[in-house]
Formats: C-alpha cells, sequence, structure tokens
C-alpha cells in the first residue's frame, strides 16, 4: 500500500501569494496599491513558503518608491508652473502701474488724457507689450475722466477671465484705482477701440 505522505501536495503560502500579485499590479498603477500589497506579502513571511512573500516585499517597496518618486516630479512641476505663472501675473501688474504712471504724467503736463500709449514719450513696443507677447490695451473711460489699461493675459485674448486689469474712474485722483482679473467689463465698443490700436 503507497504511504499517505506521497500524497500530500507542495506546502503553500496563499498570503505571501496573493501579497505577490497585488505587488505586481501595484507596479501598474504606479505604487498605489503598493501599501497593500507591503502588508500581505510582510505577513506572509511568517508562513512557509516564503518566495512570493520575499519578492512581494521587494516588488511593493520599489513601486512604493517609484510612486512617490513619480508623484514628487509631477508635484514639483506643477509647483514650479503656478510659481512661473505668479510671477509673471506679478511683473504684468507692475509694468501696467508703470504705464499707470507714464498716463498720469501726461495728463498733467497735456491737461488730457493720451488717446492711445503711443503717445506717451519714451516707450519702446516692448513697453507696450505684456509678459505673453500681447500688446497693453488701453481705453479712455468715463467721459475722458478715467481709463483702463488691461492685458489680455496668458490666452492673449481681450475680455476673457484670465485678464489683469489696472482702472482708473477719474485721473485727478491718480491713487485711487482698481486693480483685477478677470474681464474688465469692457463694452463691445471699448474692445474695438483697444484693438484697433496700433
Amino acid at each position: 500500500m503507497p504511504n499517505d505522505d506521497s500524497y500530500r501536495s507542495a506546502p503553500t503560502n496563499g498570503i505571501g501569494l496573493a501579497g505577490f500579485v497585488v505587488s505586481l499590479v501595484a507596479l501598474l498603477t504606479a505604487g498605489c496599491l503598493s501599501p497593500v500589497g507591503l502588508v500581505l506579502s510582510f505577513i506572509g513571511l511568517f508562513k512557509r513558503p516564503r518566495g512570493f512573500a520575499v519578492a512581494g516585499v521587494i516588488i511593493s517597496m520599489v513601486s512604493m518608491f517609484g510612486g512617490a518618486l513619480l508623484l514628487g516630479t509631477v508635484g514639483l512641476a506643477v509647483f514650479v508652473a503656478a510659481i512661473a505663472i505668479g510671477l509673471t501675473n506679478v511683473w504684468t501688474l507692475v509694468e501696467v502701474v508703470q504705464l499707470h504712471g507714464q498716463v498720469v504724467d501726461y495728463h498733467e503736463s497735456a491737461g488730457r488724457l493720451p488717446d492711445a500709449l503711443d503717445e506717451l514719450q519714451g516707450l519702446t513696443s516692448s513697453d507696450l507689450t505684456d509678459r505673453w507677447g500681447t500688446r497693453y490695451f488701453y481705453v479712455v473711460t468715463d467721459g475722458a475722466q478715467g481709463y483702463v489699461i488691461h492685458s489680455a493675459g496668458p490666452d492673449t485674448i481681450i475680455n476673457t477671465g484670465d485678464d489683469i486689469s489696472f482702472i482708473v474712474r477719474n485721473v485727478d485722483e491718480p491713487a485711487r484705482f482698481e486693480m483685477s482679473t478677470g474681464s474688465a467689463g469692457l463694452t463691445a465698443e471699448q474692445v474695438e477701440r483697444a484693438l484697433g490700436q496700433p
């Protein structure tokens, strides 16, 4: 009669195998399932055979490191882009304030607002262009008492949500102004007049 030991199958480690499989799947999900695979594989280390459990621990650790590295790289890229966009907006605001000073000086010497930014002395074409390569728009408002200096923003389209505006309601009170982002509420006629500037 055959020995009963000959019919026994080799021992298995189901939890270690499960940890290994989850760890492999974690590699495909940028490490999202790595903690689960690591825990299962770690538990599997306490049962024989340990081969799949050891492999699961190693794969989980590698995919967790890779996922963290990937997330860190993407996060850094987003952070740097946000800073670059923010600095560009700040620099645009600085340029707009400088143009405001030029308009006020012109008004004090000529007794009227300029019809266009080109009337301002000593400015080059780059002084009249925002950081996105679009010419600043200038519109006289409020019965020739106020004006708007306007940047079309990153999308380079005037009167949209990413615009930057410097609004003066009364040129006789140049220290009272508004700065806003988004559409300046310019009328179609004002936009056409601004677009008609050289």
